[in-house]
């Protein structure tokens, strides 16, 4: 589904990096991120619930592609920067490039 159409049904998106959001039962549209409650645009002023339907629609390699790492401590600061960057639902930080690892001084692994 386009930005705008509801892709409650096909709970796919066709934008690259877009997630399908369902707002009700009978509404959900492609979006990179979504807050529940209420939205400052929704004429009808009815709160979301942002359940997420179907898989996030992956970025198109380009050519040449960029891995990027970071090397973090989990008992620092660092841990918390890295998770805001990760709840923006991608495009920030490492998480913009084509691939990325995070690597911390207990071992690889997701924080």
């Amino acid at each position: 589904s386009k930005p705008g159409e509801n892709c409650n049904t096909t709970m796919c998106c066709a934008d690259a990096t877009q997630q399908c959001f369902s707002k009700d039962t009978n509404w959900a549209t492609c979006m990179r991120g979504c807050k529940q409650g209420t939205h400052a645009n929704d004429k009808d002023k009815k709160p979301w619930e942002c359940k997420k339907l179907g898989p996030r629609t992956p970025r198109k390699w380009g050519s040449p592609t960029l891995y990027c790492f970071s090397v973090i401590r989990l008992t620092s600061y660092e841990a918390d920067i890295m998770m805001a960057q990760v709840n923006t639902d991608g495009s920030v930080g490492i998480f913009g490039c084509d691939q990325f690892d995070v690597f911390a001084a207990q071992g690889r692994g997701w924080i």
